[in-house]
């Protein structure tokens, strides 16, 4: 294994001189030349207030535990402080300049042991993400720390505004924190005619999101992890949720078209929902072993679980801890025109099940 550090290529990490370029030439030196490996100096402070852009395929980039600092307004080409975004028509890549040519997936690339820090002042409109993945397969976060994103910290997203039948497939962050992030700790969203496959959170911790979402089918939300689709043709297939904590502060959000879902051995402090609002197309939804400990009111619905219209449901061994019963209604689980379900083994509920009911979003004000 072949290993360079981005000092190498003038990155100097106090925190003051910006090294945006000397690590983007670093990247594209280990991409141009078959580097598999690229190293940060240990626990420094690199300033980049441009977007870094990984693209290619086959490497491992060690944070050593070092902090990318961002501080100013910088709405970019792809939207976040780093990115993995495969090779797609008709954007402009740092150092390479706009492409031309057939969609290329970004591919096994790994980062770990990194933190991003974005200062308080950047304004949430300028929609910058920590993190951000497109275009890309075979991706790893791991031990990755996002603060105080304007937008959300963890973006994976399967297309752009110019481009089609981008993909996801096979993103992992594992051991990943958001913190302070002011529109959404984690989002997962499957654009215009691009899906996105088998994406899977393992040991990942949501800390105080901030805001209230104005869109993504969330209006009026603050949103821990929201997963949605643009449009029946599209979807989010086989996502996995596995030993997570998400606070009090926002809901887990999942709508439209995403099937074979999994939710595990987590605690959902601030409620999960799963609401197909069109027709039943959500389906193939296990519901595990999660601890639901609602204690906030902060969102829409005061109910800690909520399903609608969807089919083919499990929901085991989940344990519902109501610390706060005055912003409760009578029901801690709601099921709404669903179908095919299997409830057992579950702790310290309340239910409501209405079969064949079609629901309205409209409807759900009281819920």
């Amino acid at each position: 294994m072949i290993e360079l550090n981005v000092y190498e290529f003038g990155a100097i990490g106090n925190g003051i001189i910006d090294d945006t370029l000397a690590i983007q030439s670093a990247i594209k030196y280990c991409f141009d030349n078959n580097i598999d490996r690229l190293k940060f100096e240990n626990e420094k402070v690199y300033l980049c207030n441009k977007e870094i852009v990984l693209y290619g395929k086959n490497l491992i980039v060690d944070g050593n535990n070092s902090i990318i600092k961002r501080t100013t307004d910088f709405m970019g080409v792809f939207g976040a402080v780093l990115n993995v975004y495969g090779l797609t028509p008709n954007l402009s890549y740092p150092l390479l300049g706009k492409y031309i040519g057939k969609i290329i997936p970004a591919q096994s690339i790994v980062i770990k042991d990194l933190s991003i820090y974005c200062a308080e002042k950047i304004s949430s409109s300028t929609y910058i993400n920590g993190v951000a993945v497109c275009n890309a397969k075979n991706i790893t976060l791991e031990n990755i720390i996002v603060t105080n994103a304007p937008q959300t910290a963890y973006a994976i997203v399967s297309s752009s505004i110019n481009n089609e039948n981008l993909i996801i497939d096979n993103v992992t962050l594992d051991s990943c924190l958001s913190r302070n992030s002011k529109k959404h700790s984690f989002r997962l969203s499957a654009i215009k005619d691009s899906n996105i496959f088998n994406a899977k959170m393992i040991n990942c911790l949501a800390l105080n999101v901030i805001e209230k979402e104005s869109g993504y089918n969330a209006k009026g939300r603050k949103v821990h992890l929201i997963c949605n689709v643009s449009s029946n043709n599209v979807g989010c297939y086989k996502i996995i949720i596995d030993s997570c904590h998400f606070d009090c502060s926002g809901e887990v959000y999942i709508v439209q078209n995403c099937t074979n879902i999994i939710i595990q051995n987590s605690q959902l402090f601030g409620g999960l929902e799963i609401y197909n609002p069109n027709k039943m197309i959500s389906n193939n939804i296990v519901i595990k072993n999660n601890e639901f400990n609602y204690i906030s009111n902060n969102n829409i619905y005061k109910t800690p679980l909520l399903l609608c219209n969807i089919k083919n449901i499990n929901i085991t061994g989940n344990v519902f801890n109501d610390h706060l019963k005055e912003i409760l209604d009578e029901y801690n689980i709601r099921i709404y025109g669903c179908e095919d379900i299997i409830f057992k083994e579950n702790y310290n509920f309340n239910l409501l099940i209405k079969i064949n009911h079609i629901v309205d979003k409209n409807t759900l004000s009281k819920a």
